[in-house]
């Protein structure tokens, strides 16, 4: 094969490899922010750690919650998911449910106890059916179907949370919460303490903004670094 051809396919090769895959375009086309490959270079440099991009103040569950509760959690937070803790000792994080899990949860009426009663549960199959009838229904939909007294009932979500879900430490890298986003293609990262209880977390969005935090960052830096440079040299000075 001649030279210019061994070009030309490089070329193409080159080109091919730098476009963005299915799920990136995918993403794109429902409005969720596209993240590079590589974490961006102004944000690997300045130092940024978890705490610093996530949202602080997440919302959590318990692992047993009132019926009117639970709607409302759903009805002011639009989470794709929701930290599970233990909520009668040090809010350690227990686990995690989906939205959609929980509102097929709540359109089973049968799962629903008085205080001093004993809860229902379902199997996977009947969880799964569950998540069909309830597709595309919002907790005012689920309301709607509810009694006061329904509102007023309680309702197990252990038997149906995630264990040990994906998370970060406060004080780990911005960089590492961008390659948890890119290789494991999540929608939000949970951000917990030295004592695994949630305090943030980080959305797609939010990492997108890397480059002008990395940017900002490193200028606050620099000019920190200049007045503490500058404060020793007028001690030295005055001694």
């Amino acid at each position: 094969m001649s030279s210019p051809h061994i070009i030309y396919f490089i070329s193409v090769g080159n080109w091919v490899s730098k476009r963005p895959g299915i799920y990136d375009i995918l993403l794109q086309l429902r409005g969720i922010p596209f993240l590079e490959e590589s974490c961006p270079t102004g944000a690997r440099h300045a130092n940024i750690r978890a705490r610093n991009v996530m949202s602080a103040g997440v919302t959590t569950i318990g692992t047993t919650m009132l019926v009117k509760d639970l709607i409302g959690v759903l009805t002011r937070h639009s989470y794709s998911d929701f930290p599970v803790v233990d909520s009668a000792g040090d809010g350690a994080l227990l686990g995690s449910i989906s939205r959609v899990d929980l509102s097929a949860l709540l359109s089973k009426k049968e799962l629903f106890f008085a205080k001093g009663e004993d809860g229902g549960l379902l199997t996977y199959d009947e969880l799964d059916k569950a998540r069909t009838k309830s597709k595309g229904m919002t907790a005012g939909d689920i309301k709607k179907g509810l009694t006061a007294d329904d509102e007023e009932k309680f309702i197990y979500l252990s038997p149906y949370m995630q264990i040990a879900p994906i998370t970060i430490h406060g004080h780990g890298s911005a960089e590492r919460a961008y390659e948890i986003f890119r290789s494991l293609g999540i929608r939000q990262l949970l951000v917990v303490d030295k004592h695994s209880r949630p305090i943030g977390i980080i959305m797609r969005h939010e990492l997108a903004r890397l480059e002008e935090i990395g940017e900002d960052h490193h200028h606050i830096e620099k000019k920190q670094r200049e007045t503490m440079l500058s404060r020793r040299s007028s001690v030295r000075h005055f001694a």
